[in-house]
């Protein structure tokens, strides 16, 4: 009996361990970024030198998402000149993220700078995990959207 006992616990510690094992190997930059509208067109004289780009964070990993934990929201700015993305700049500004716990949700801004020179653009959002790595580097995918100059 005391045998049959004893090899349940131990199951069932393996098991429990097992299950801490597994999540600890989590991607812990599996963040999905997804931008609705697809395109913008900005008259630089109207909007002045910044304007917000409303995108949506949803946090599949299992650690929190936030500006106080040093992740923030940016991008990548390509310009598209004869059907060619030319990189523009990677690094630009940071735009805050309030908590975003594992599994949820959230709705947030990008600022972005409106570029100085007329054309198209696209911008690519994207996490940073600052002086640490950008997320898109550990597989996350990035949301785009294209930005009209005028």
């Amino acid at each position: 009996m005391k045998k049959r006992i004893s090899l349940s616990i131990l199951c069932m510690l393996f098991y429990v361990a097992s299950l801490f094992f597994i999540s600890s190997k989590q991607n812990v930059y599996d963040v999905e970024l997804e931008i609705n509208q697809s395109n913008y067109v900005i008259n630089r004289v109207e909007n002045g030198a910044y304007c917000n780009i409303p995108l949506v964070i949803s946090n599949h990993s299992n650690r929190t998402v936030s500006t106080q934990l040093n992740i923030n929201l940016s991008y990548h700015l390509y310009k598209v000149v004869e059907g060619q993305h030319e990189l523009v700049s990677i690094e630009n500004i940071r735009s805050t993220v309030s908590n975003i716990y594992p599994k949820e949700v959230k709705e947030v801004n990008m600022q972005i700078e409106v570029p100085t020179e007329s054309g198209t653009y696209i911008v690519y959002a994207d996490l940073i995990e600052e002086n640490v790595t950008w997320y898109s580097e550990h597989g996350m995918l990035t949301a785009y959207t294209i930005l009209e100059v005028y």
